[in-house]
């Protein structure tokens, strides 16, 4: 549950991140420069991916084996999250260029959003085993652990992260979570705020610390870290679920029935057996 969360959000950060510093391939890429290619990266920056798919195809029927244009049309793909597309962009990219830790990050990447773990855990493996110094590689690690529920595990390579790059705030912020799910309540908060000091629009962080107040009977305390989630822009369907069980620990009951069902509307299913026990129907 957490760790989709955590993906849906480096969706919208990362691959953006990538076209902005993605720059001309040099001489050992697959394939020659194209005079176009700078145009892509520009229209990449202004987010016209659409766009970026039909004239980097265009060009990709030119130069089939250029792997800098088949990067750059991965990334549009993932930003549209067509995710299937990107992973088959990013597999052509390793097989031309079988040694870059870069193509294999990325192909890990969108293997794991398109729910190809096999994959995502083969590609990220071979990423590490070219370059284990890319911070951004353990966390991948760390989000694919996770989903096994191999805690231990996963808090190793979230440690990894850190250590490789200070004040990485999505690593602190699953680090956090898995130390929660330790039953670790008092240090889990104290990294998910040096996760908010690293990032103060992160809205994950926050939730996770409700979590954590919710655990140890502060409701009040909890509310207060989910709203300023919400305020972030978190309006996932476990958002909904957990303030209603803060509101339940309150006696605030028609409250905490409201929100279980705006969580059911959001395809949060588990708030139904909580709404039948407690709700008027």
């Amino acid at each position: 549950m957490m760790n989709k969360i955590t993906w849906l959000l480096l969706l919208l950060i990362f691959p953006l991140s990538l076209i902005s510093q993605t720059s001309i391939p040099d001489q050992t890429e697959k394939g020659k420069p194209s005079d176009a290619f700078n145009k892509l990266m520009i229209m990449g920056r202004e987010g016209k991916y659409d766009s970026v798919i039909i004239i980097g195809s265009q060009l990709l029927n030119e130069q089939p084996n250029y792997t800098g244009l088949l990067k750059i049309r991965g990334l549009a793909y993932l930003q549209l999250a067509d995710y299937l597309s990107a992973y088959k962009d990013f597999s052509s990219a390793t097989s031309l260029s079988p040694d870059s830790s870069d193509y294999w990050f990325l192909q890990a990447f969108a293997a794991e959003k398109a729910e190809l773990t096999t994959e995502a855990k083969m590609s990220i493996e071979r990423s590490l085993l070219l370059n284990d110094k890319k911070a951004q590689s353990w966390y991948i690690k760390g989000n694919l652990l996770t989903k096994e529920d191999k805690l231990d595990e996963a808090l190793n390579c979230y440690n990894r992260a850190i250590g490789l790059q200070k004040g990485y705030a999505d690593a602190l912020a699953m680090k956090g979570y898995i130390l929660y799910r330790r039953r670790e309540n008092p240090i889990a908060i104290e990294t998910l705020q040096l996760a908010i000091a690293a990032d103060n629009q992160f809205s994950l962080p926050y939730f996770y610390i409700g979590l954590c107040y919710l655990e140890d009977e502060k409701p009040s305390d909890a509310l207060k870290s989910f709203d300023n989630a919400m305020r972030l822009g978190y309006d996932e369907g476990d958002l909904y679920h957990y303030r209603g069980l803060a509101m339940l620990q309150l006696r605030r009951f028609d409250d905490a029935c409201d929100m279980w069902k705006e969580a059911v509307l959001r395809g949060y299913t588990l708030s139904k057996a909580m709404s039948k026990r407690y709700c008027r129907h």
